[in-house]
């Protein structure tokens, strides 16, 4: 008979003190507090800029990553570095086959309904990497709402009122 064989699970204890939520108070380079060759970046720092605790959300983790890679990659001490200040690129969120929502702070911009869903649209059809990929993922999504696929309608309406 053979012998299972079981990976254990090695866990690092990271240094220095954790918040409540389980986050990491990091400086604005995201080194953490007391260990200034040790980086947290995305939803495990924990800082703030102009008063506003950083997001947990994907812009976020992009940004802190972009500045820590810039950060170690001159090989400047942080004090020749400009700190990090996040720029909120906006919230989009599909509710329902076209209907949707939209904020973008940085042009003061609030949309709703249809005008709201071809921007998500666009956005999303923009990041899509090739003619081909694009056209392919606009029929898909076509065809779900044709079908009336759960995942397009994720938010219901209640007929019932």
């Amino acid at each position: 008979m053979k012998k299972s064989t079981r990976m254990k699970t090695k866990y690092i204890q990271i240094p220095g003190k954790k918040m409540h939520n389980g986050r990491i108070p990091v400086d604005q380079h995201f080194r953490l507090i007391d260990h200034a060759n040790v980086y947290a970046i995305g939803d495990l720092a924990y800082g703030e800029n102009q008063d506003k605790v950083w997001p947990q959300v994907a812009p976020f983790a992009v940004q802190s990553a972009e500045h820590v890679a810039k950060h170690i990659s001159s090989g400047k001490k942080s004090d020749h570095l400009s700190q990090f200040i996040y720029k909120d690129p906006g919230s989009m969120a599909v509710l329902k086959a076209f209907d949707g929502v939209c904020q973008i702070p940085r042009y003061h911009l609030q949309l709703t309904g249809l005008p709201a869903w071809l921007l998500w649209l666009f956005v999303h059809l923009y990041g899509i990497i090739g003619g081909r990929n694009r056209i392919l993922a606009l029929l898909e999504r076509g065809a779900d709402y044709i079908r009336h696929n759960a995942a397009v309608t994720l938010i219901r309406e209640d007929n019932n009122t």
